[in-house]
């Protein structure tokens, strides 16, 4: 049997410092990937919660729009005796559209995600 030379050992040596290199850096690679495409995730998760958020209070609006109306009012008056400023009438209609949509929905079907809520979505819903 031979003894490995000292040129043999000081390259398997080094090879192994290499190869532990390499096997760090692909694990922290690795690491970062995961942290990185659960923070793609949260992301999406608080947009998609905010989107819900933002058409349940949209939904309410042309509701409440819908009353006024109700009471007798023209699109312009309900805009008006809302306060809102820089509310359109335009921008009044597609509410009021989105509310009687919801509201539709939500008598066709006994429960689903369409249906108009009273309370704001719960997180993660």
């Amino acid at each position: 049997m031979m003894v490995a030379s000292r040129a043999q050992q000081v390259r398997a040596a080094a090879r192994r410092r290499a190869v532990q290199a390499q096997e760090k850096r692909r694990a922290e690679e690795k690491a970062r990937e995961k942290r990185c495409a659960d923070l793609g995730v949260a992301v999406s998760v608080a947009l998609a919660q905010r989107d819900d958020a933002v058409e349940h209070f949209e939904q309410q609006a042309g509701q409440a729009l819908d009353g006024l109306i109700g009471e007798g009012f023209s699109v312009d008056e309900a805009v008006r005796w809302s306060g809102v400023n820089g509310l359109s009438t335009k921008q009044a209609q597609r509410l009021r559209t989105m509310a009687r949509k919801a509201s539709s929905a939500g008598r066709d079907a006994d429960t689903g995600d369409n249906a108009v809520r009273s309370e704001p979505p719960a997180a993660g819903e």
